[in-house]
Order: C-alpha cells, then structure tokens, then sequence
C-alpha cells in the first residue's frame, strides 16, 4: 500500500537536496537567498517555503529552482555530473519512499 501523499512531508530528498545546493553552490559568484531564488524563477515566497519545506507536491516546483543551479554549473560538467548523479538518488528515494510498499 502506498503512502498517503497528503503527508506532511512529501519530497523529503528533494528538499533537503535543495538546501545542501543552496548553501554550497555560488551563483553569479555568491550564495543565493530565498528572496534572490524568488526573484529569479518568479515564485512567490510562499511557496518556495511550501517547496524548500518539502512539502510541494509538484516536481515542477522543484525543478524551476534546480534549474538555476543547472546553468550555473553548465561549464563544470564534472561538478554538474555529480549534482545531476545525487538528484536522480534523491529522486528515487522519494519515489521508492512515497510508492513502494514496506513489508
């Protein structure tokens, strides 16, 4: 049986995931802040809470804000492989975490 997506918790990786980048990957040369994200994937702060709280349900959310990061690291490729690489793992262990059925 799956679990109830309802949840207060719904992307728990991807979450967590967005933060580490945050704080860990400069942009322009600096880290960015929840306003600098807001203003630049034009996402009201409330729900770029929603989504750095875990708790968006859409991956499109998510996705809007890893993008940033994306073209940041476009000339790193092997920086961006391994930001690539660990998003895919937190990806399936959401999935696995949300779908699949613990016995």
């Amino acid at each position: 049986m799956t679990q109830n997506l309802n949840q207060e918790f719904v992307h728990l990786e991807l979450g967590d995931y967005l933060e580490l980048l945050q704080n860990t990957i400069l942009v322009g040369g600096k880290r960015l802040n929840d306003k600098e994200i807001c203003r630049k994937i034009s996402m009201s702060p409330q729900t770029y809470g929603k989504v750095k709280g875990r708790k968006f349900k859409k991956l499109n959310q998510y996705y809007s804000v890893f993008r940033i990061y994306r073209e940041e690291l476009k000339n790193r490729p092997a920086e961006l492989y391994n930001v690539l690489t660990e998003l895919g793992l937190r990806l399936e262990a959401d999935y696995m975490r949300l779908h699949v059925p613990r016995p």
